[in-house]
């Protein structure tokens, strides 16, 4: 099944095919696991299947949610200016808290 037909079904529609295609798989594996199948190629080909579905369903979801932002977006508004970093200073000591540092070192 090609994308372009996938892309003619509805949400509803690709739903059950994904659901059919899972079953498909599952009942390939088996039949492969208990020898009644030699051909593994058909295993590849319905993973194949079940991706288009998903994609086509992702794409639509893609779709609709840009087209809800772009009704609903708000407009632009300029980034804030971040001021730099200023380091703080520790204050100056005065001199009367020199001479007592100096007092204490020298003791």
């Amino acid at each position: 099944m090609k994308a372009a037909e996938l892309r003619e079904m509805t949400d509803a529609e690709l739903l059950l095919k994904e659901r059919e295609f899972k079953k498909e798989l599952f009942n390939f594996r088996f039949q492969v696991s208990t020898g009644q199948q030699m051909n593994t190629s058909g295993l590849t080909a319905t993973k194949r299947k079940i991706a288009r579905v998903k994609t086509v369903l992702r794409q639509r979801q893609l779709a609709q949610a840009a087209t809800l932002t772009k009704t609903t977006a708000t407009p632009k508004t300029e980034p804030k200016k971040v001021e730099p970093k200023v380091e703080k200073k520790a204050p100056a000591k005065t001199q009367t808290q020199a001479k007592a540092k100096n007092a204490k070192s020298t003791k």
